[in-house]
């Protein structure tokens, strides 16, 4: 029911970077999402030549991944320069692979980027490979073409091709070792340069400012003077990771803070990184839930009043204000939230909204044969909106019997298909079904109150406009909408040419294991 959240050797600055990884797992951890190996390079034009290695060495490190104290993966990181079409260019292949748990069942994430870049940093192709079985792989290639970046995106096996603008000359997300290494960093010096972010499919500014010198544990005990480097990224700016370089510029060590705890990569050799991943002792979605007093009746609410608490973070910035929720804040890091249950209002025609919310995308395939089969026989004869989003939260919530907490984030056409998943199958089969009936659907991340728990923990529901308004649907309880239990920090067309939707699960990353919920009335 809930979803946790729910180059050269330097090179390894950039894989803390891009394993938002760190979901999957939030995609899952934001996801988790990690790096695999097989997936091959793009394939040149038919009149380039063959690309030849300038020789046969080529950097490389190995890191293992840890979130407190228990190691969940490891990651690897290969660079050489390579000659193609007389020109010099820059190839890095990085990869990670994590284990966790959810809620008993192991979660499985492998994921790849390769990269080639030209010798000023500048980036030429890429493709970014995740996999999390038994699901299929989801697959980006990039290729740029002067102040445009041409991306083809597959999902269950569909492929699509957007387009979208990036700056001349933008980085590639490896340049940043090289940023770092000549010449290394200085305590107090500061240096930033624009790379594509390639979950969120456009460019960033990414920015180090180097600190002071300091004593730094190392995996195997021993303690090294380490300059302590702070880095941002403009397109994720509520995560920070911190690195620590030895003096030729290399990363040791490196942190994010996430879920209330700390996922720490360490560069080690290739004998300890591939050692074995204990990782399934960690059951991040059980440890992560917010425990509250019991709510009674939780999901029959027609309101709810909550004290809230992030320590460190404003809740005002990650939590939704507007619609079923209404915000006051009383300090810096407390806010006062009601959440009220709202039905739709009888309406004449329908009112429209943006059409990005009943288009086809990758993650919701409208024009799927069985999408559109479960659509048609939830729907039946009906042709009241409210009466199909409620038949529909229905049959989803019927057909999706087998939970399956081991796959991070499905496309609509592979739950149609498998009928199986957890709360974010459920969201983006009911999201899809809606839109093939031409209602505007809009997938939503926040928290839930688990009753047998008596907790909160991350979830993914659905919104449907009808009757103008956003009207929240979780075919995990299929009660015909839902109650003032579910606390919305994100909402999310899943549109093609945004973000990689495991983005979304980014707010549940910096507020787990911060946060506190107080109860203050209910009924």
């Amino acid at each position: 029911m809930t979803w946790p959240v729910p180059g050269s050797r330097g090179r390894t600055m950039t894989n803390a970077i891009n394993r938002r990884t760190f979901l999957t797992g939030a995609m899952g951890l934001l996801l988790l999402l990690g790096f695999t190996p097989s997936v091959s390079l793009l394939v040149a034009p038919a009149k380039a030549q063959p690309a030849k290695p300038l020789d046969d060495t080529a950097e490389e490190s190995w890191q293992v991944i840890y979130i407190g104290k228990k190691r969940v993966g490891y990651g690897h990181t290969r660079t050489k320069q390579i000659k193609k079409d007389g020109r010099t260019i820059v190839h890095t292949h990085s990869d990670s692979h994590m284990k966790l748990v959810r809620f008993g069942q192991t979660l499985n994430v492998h994921t790849t980027l390769q990269t080639d870049e030209a010798l000023d940093g500048a980036l030429i192709k890429f493709e970014y490979e995740t996999r999390n079985p038994p699901a299929k792989p989801n697959r980006t290639v990039g290729v740029v073409h002067g102040t445009r970046m041409e991306l083809k995106v597959t999902v269950n096996g569909q492929s699509d091709t957007v387009t979208v603008p990036i700056p001349h000359g933008v980085k590639s997300p490896a340049y940043a070792e090289r940023v770092l290494r000549t010449p290394p960093l200085k305590p107090g010096e500061r240096r930033s340069f624009g790379a594509f972010e390639i979950s969120f499919n456009k460019a960033g500014k990414v920015g180090f400012e180097a600190q002071d010198v300091r004593s730094v544990d190392l995996l195997d005990g021993k303690r090294r003077e380490l300059l302590k480097v702070r880095m941002s990224q403009s397109v994720a700016p509520t995560m920070k990771t911190t690195h620590y370089l030895n003096e030729t510029g290399e990363s040791l060590r490196s942190d994010v803070d996430m879920l209330g705890m700390t996922m720490s990569t360490y560069t080690v050799s290739r004998n300890v990184a591939l050692q074995e991943i204990v990782g399934a002792e960690l059951d991040l979605a059980v440890k992560t839930l917010v425990r509250v007093k019991r709510i009674r009746k939780g999901h029959a609410t027609s309101r709810a009043v909550y004290r809230i608490k992030t320590k460190g973070v404003d809740p005002s910035e990650r939590i939704v204000n507007g619609g079923t929720q209404a915000i006051k804040k009383t300090g810096t890091d407390e806010i006062i939230l009601t959440v009220s249950a709202i039905r739709p209002t009888p309406q004449i025609g329908r009112p429209t909204t943006d059409p990005k919310f009943t288009a086809a995308s990758r993650f919701l395939q409208t024009g799927d044969r069985l999408v559109r089969q479960h659509a048609n026989r939830a729907a039946g004869n009906e042709r009241d909106p409210w009466r199909i989003a409620k038949k529909m939260e229905q049959h989803v919530s019927r057909k999706l019997a087998k939970k399956n907490f081991s796959t991070a984030l499905a496309s609509a056409a592979e739950v149609a298909k498998n009928l199986e998943g957890d709360c974010t199958e459920h969201a983006v089969l009911l999201a899809a079904m809606l839109r093939v009936k031409e209602i505007p659907s809009r997938l939503c991340v926040g928290m839930v109150y688990i009753e047998r728990d008596t907790a909160f923990g991350g979830h993914m529901w659905t919104e449907a406009f009808i009757g103008g308004k956003w009207i929240p649907l979780d075919a995990t309880l299929a009660l015909g909408g839902i109650g003032a239990a579910h606390i919305k920090l994100v909402e999310s067309s899943f549109a093609d040419g945004a973000a990689d939707p495991a983005t979304a699960f980014i707010p549940l990353l910096d507020v787990l294991g911060k946060m506190e919920i107080d109860v203050l009335e209910s009924q």
